[in-house]
Order: C-alpha cells, then sequence, then structure tokens
C-alpha cells in the first residue's frame, strides 16, 4: 500500500513539473519560429488555400516553399486569436505533459511505477531545453508511441494494433517533417529478421511473419504520407533539410553538444549507459543496435534531436531490466489518483504561481525581439523591404504583415549559400559590401551590438532615424 503511494506521487511529480516549468516561465513567447507559423496560418485562413510559394521574404519572393506544419499553424492561430499570448504558453506546457506520459506510457510496459518514473524524470531532464511551441514536439509523442508499437511486434510478436499508424502518419505528415524518423524505425522493424540473417543468426518462421505484418504496414504508412496538400512534394523538403549543413553552423538548436553544460554530460552518459546494455545482452537486436547508433549521432550532431536518443536510449534500458524485474501496475484507484492530482496541480500552478497573464508575456517579447522598433515602423506606415537578422525574422513576419523580411527561421527555404551571406554579413566581415539584399533594402532593423550595426551608421548612405539600445532603425537617404 504505501509502495503505491509513493508510486502514485513519483509519477504525478514527474508529469506535472515540466508543465510547470513552461507555466511559470513565460518564455515560450520568445521562440523566434512560432510568429511566422501564426502568419501563415493567417494567410492560409485569408487565402483559402496553402502557400506554394514564400509570400513573406522579398529575397524568396517566387520561390517553391511548402507549409509542411499546416495543421500546427491553423491549431495555433485558432487557439491565439482565442486566448491570446497565454494560448501559446498553455500549447507548450500541453506538450510538456503529453511528451512526459507518453515516455513515461512506453516505460510503464517493462518497469514498474517508481523506475519508470525515475527514468522518465531523466529523459524530461534533457528534453526540457528543446520543449518550445513548434510542431516538433507532436513529433516526439508520435515517435513515442511508434517506438512502443515495434518493440511490443519484436517482443512479444504482437502486431495486431497496427491500424492506428496509418491514422498517425496522415495526422503526423501534415504537421510536422520529421515524421521520416518515424518510417525509418519502421523500415528496419521491417527489416529486422533480413539482418539478422545476415549476420548469421537464426530466424524463426514468427519472425519472418512480424516482418510480413511490419513491412506491410509500412507500406501504407508511407502511402498515407502523401494524403498532403503537396502530395509528394513533400519529400522534397525532406530533401532540402537533408542537404543542409550551415544551417547547423549558425543555429544554436543545431549545433554538435559543446560540453558546456551538465546537460550535455548527462547525455553522453546515457548514450555510453545505452551501448554497455547492448553489449551487455550480447543477444541485442539488431533493430535496437541500428535504432541506438542512428539516435546517437543524430543527437550528438544536433542539440535539437536529443530526444531521438532519449526515447530510444531509455526504452533499449527498459526492455534490458524488465527481466529482472516484473512489471506491476498501480491500482486502478491511484491511476484515478494520479490523473486528479496531476489536474490539480496544473491549475493551481497555473492560477497561484506567476503565470502567464499577457502583461509579463509582453514583456518576456519586448526583451527577445524589437517591439518598440516595430511599434515606430507601424506608426511611419512603412512598407517594402526590411533587412534584418535570423533571429527577429520571423516575428517581423508575424508583426510587420505590410513588410517583406531579408530572412527568417525557415531554413531550408533559403540554403546555404544564402545563409552563409547573411551570418557573414551581420558579423562585419567584407562580404557585407557585395550583399545585394542589404544595397536594395530602404529600411534596416539591426541589433544594437552587432558589428554590421556599427558599420552602418558611419556609412553617409544611411540614417538612424530610431535607435532604442536594443534595436537600430537605419533608412537610405
Amino acid at each position: 500500500m504505501r509502495s503505491d503511494w509513493f508510486a502514485a506521487v513519483a509519477i504525478t511529480v514527474v508529469l506535472t513539473i515540466p508543465a510547470l516549468l513552461v507555466v511559470t516561465s513565460g518564455t515560450a513567447v520568445t521562440d523566434p519560429d512560432i510568429w511566422w507559423h501564426l502568419r501563415t496560418g493567417q494567410w492560409m485562413v485569408d487565402h483559402h488555400t496553402w502557400p506554394r510559394t514564400d509570400p513573406f521574404s522579398y529575397w524568396a519572393a517566387g520561390h517553391s516553399w511548402a507549409a509542411y506544419s499546416w495543421i500546427f499553424e491553423l491549431l495555433m492561430l485558432a487557439l491565439y486569436r482565442q486566448w491570446g499570448l497565454p494560448a501559446i504558453v498553455f500549447y507548450t506546457a500541453a506538450m510538456a505533459l503529453l511528451i512526459a506520459w507518453a515516455l513515461l506510457r512506453l516505460l510503464r510496459r517493462y518497469l514498474r511505477p517508481v523506475q519508470s518514473a525515475g527514468l522518465t524524470a531523466l529523459g524530461m531532464y534533457l528534453l526540457y531545453p528543446m520543449i518550445w511551441p513548434r510542431p516538433g514536439m507532436l513529433t516526439i509523442v508520435f515517435f513515442i508511441f511508434q517506438l512502443g508499437f515495434v518493440l511490443r511486434a519484436w517482443l512479444d510478436h504482437d502486431t495486431s494494433h497496427g491500424w492506428w499508424l496509418p491514422v498517425l502518419y496522415v495526422i503526423w505528415a501534415n504537421f510536422h517533417i520529421q515524421f521520416v524518423y518515424g518510417l525509418f524505425i519502421l523500415a528496419v522493424a521491417a527489416l529486422e529478421p533480413f539482418i539478422r540473417k545476415l549476420l548469421g543468426a537464426t530466424v524463426e518462421t514468427r519472425d519472418w511473419s512480424t516482418s510480413r505484418s511490419l513491412g506491410k504496414w509500412f507500406g501504407i504508412c508511407l502511402l498515407a504520407t502523401l494524403i498532403n496538400p503537396y502530395f509528394v512534394s513533400i519529400y522534397a523538403v525532406v530533401w532540402e533539410y537533408a542537404h543542409q549543413t550551415k544551417a547547423f553552423q549558425y543555429i544554436i538548436e543545431l549545433q554538435a553538444l559543446d560540453f558546456r553544460r551538465v546537460k550535455d554530460y548527462v547525455e553522453l552518459f546515457l548514450a555510453l549507459a545505452t551501448a554497455f546494455v547492448l553489449g551487455w545482452k550480447r543477444e541485442a537486436r539488431p533493430l535496437l543496435v541500428i535504432l541506438a547508433i542512428a539516435a546517437t549521432i543524430a543527437a550528438f550532431r544536433a542539440e535539437r534531436d536529443a530526444w531521438f536518443l532519449v526515447a530510444v536510449s531509455l526504452a533499449v534500458i527498459a526492455c534490458s531490466l524488465s527481466r529482472k524485474t516484473q512489471s506491476v501496475g498501480l491500482p486502478q484507484q491511484y491511476k484515478a489518483l494520479v490523473t486528479a492530482a496531476v489536474s490539480l496541480i496544473l491549475v493551481a500552478g497555473g492560477i497561484l504561481g506567476r503565470g502567464p497573464s499577457t502583461s509579463d508575456l509582453a514583456s518576456e517579447m519586448a526583451d527577445a525581439f524589437p517591439v518598440r522598433a516595430c511599434q515606430f515602423l507601424e506608426a511611419g506606415h512603412y512598407t517594402g523591404h526590411v533587412f534584418n537578422v535570423l533571429d527577429w525574422g520571423g516575428y517581423l513576419i508575424w508583426r510587420l504583415p505590410q513588410m517583406q523580411v531579408a530572412i527568417d527561421g525557415r531554413t531550408n527555404l533559403y540554403g546555404d549559400q544564402y545563409l552563409s551571406l547573411m551570418e557573414d554579413s551581420w558579423d562585419g566581415k567584407p562580404v557585407w559590401a557585395f550583399n545585394k539584399e542589404l544595397e536594395n533594402a530602404k529600411v534596416i532593423l539591426a541589433p544594437s551590438a552587432l558589428p554590421l550595426t556599427s558599420i552602418l551608421e558611419n556609412l553617409p548612405k544611411y540614417q538612424v532615424v530610431y535607435d532604442d539600445g536594443f534595436a537600430v532603425i537605419l533608412v537610405t537617404k
């Protein structure tokens, strides 16, 4: 009885803490990408269709562009219209809760409640810095769901519940481009017996049956991804992202781990622990080994993909420990207690905490974006092109619909060469003098601290019309 109470408390804490941290911090509104997502949703509502070319950037005007996360964009626009800035925070908190629940649900199949809560807490510690109001949060949830299905298929030879996979992929392919990660593990799972046979291992008859079933679901899910406004062209977006290199140099969340934080070392320890578990088991399935290798490469290549390593590593560790411990579920009354406690804590936290009031969130935004400078441009009825830094582009797309930006967070649209040109220009490297987008811009909205800002302020061609110490506006004379 006491252990049940302890498990209920542990599970409640694991589920609620990440969501409460999101709510009380309010930093979700400082995400630079949520704003171009909102504007894309508004554009679709206004035009009653999906964009085929870019409508927001003057450099990329007319270039092919697919709003591959259009469901997310319409959803966020609807929430924003109903509740304003707090809606962004509460959506992010809801996704934090959903990710924690999905991870806990996966681990609970193999571990006792307290053990699964402990590993879930470790996973959420690593994932929390990547929890933002973005469509990728649903990718994490869907990936965990499918990972649970794949493990169940090979450990228990149970594929009877695969009917929901095509439905999942129809949503996934219209919500976030990383649905291809899910297709990858489904393909590897279907090919597992072939890999084992290639390695000289014994393959039983039921293994071939499971492989055929998984192969069937892979084919159906692949077709399901084509149910989107862009049909097969959605894979052109995947190809664009796969060939990018410069974005991984300039965008912090896409950079490799630099091991300047405790979290990075914990992530390294988790990868090493996974490798130890797989080596210790010896008879570890090729599926788990391949997934562990792929997840480690993805996570160490880009901080944003830490979720891949977290989901796979914790699942591998849980599967390994499951032979030594028998999974014991909470009694039904304790499940109800956990649900009630989670709901109560989240509501109380939102009401009694600092809370995401509109004024507090507006203050957070003013510290991250050129809010006052945009007010100046609106009051002055400025239109046309605005030359800006990448991190401000998404906000400017939302805040200044009458103007077109030079660049924003849609890196696949701009390509490596243009990303390098823009970053080098703002760093004050000589290439700025040959930047045609800067030369042709009538309005420049620049961070005060960047080298290019100082250079332009001293050129006779430009006049400073606004300076608040955070952002500077220059116009051509």
